[in-house]
């Protein structure tokens, strides 16, 4: 969700404030570094205005997450679900309905190019079409 507040520093200052000492966070979002964004840049499925307000690079959110108190941030790869981000923004670049899932309206080529971003992704998963971190608030002294 965090893409979807108009301050998310201050969202990340709320979660770090509720949380217990040595309590955890899970974060997902879309990835602007992903292949996916390189490759349809304003048709890329995770732009989605106006209902994403603010995206991020992994370095980014790295450095939201820190700059508001969290501790032991982890990079968490999220490969897999690049198909269907892809699969979508290929949608999108046709003029389709990008929530249309029903993979049988892409042609075969394009959903081996879905298939092709997974593999991609996993090889690289800093580029992969999601950005999925966890952190924690520090333990109490």
């Amino acid at each position: 969700m965090i893409e979807h507040v108009h301050d998310p520093l201050a969202a990340f200052r709320e979660a770090f404030r509720v949380l217990k000492p040595g309590g955890a966070i899970w974060l997902a979002t879309p990835n602007l570094e992903s292949f996916g964004h390189a490759r349809f840049g304003s048709d890329w499925r995770g732009l989605e205005p106006p209902r994403h307000l603010v995206l991020f690079t992994g370095h980014s959110m790295e450095k939201a997450m820190i700059n508001t108190g969290f501790a032991n941030i982890e990079y968490k790869p999220c490969p897999m679900q690049a198909s269907g981000y892809y699969q979508n923004s290929l949608r999108l670049s046709r003029g389709e309905d990008s929530f249309d899932d029903r993979a049988s309206t892409l042609p075969l080529a394009l959903r081996l190019e879905a298939l092709i971003a997974d593999l991609r992704a996993v090889a690289n998963p800093s580029r992969s079409e999601a950005i999925v971190m966890t952190a924690t608030r520090p333990p109490s002294d």
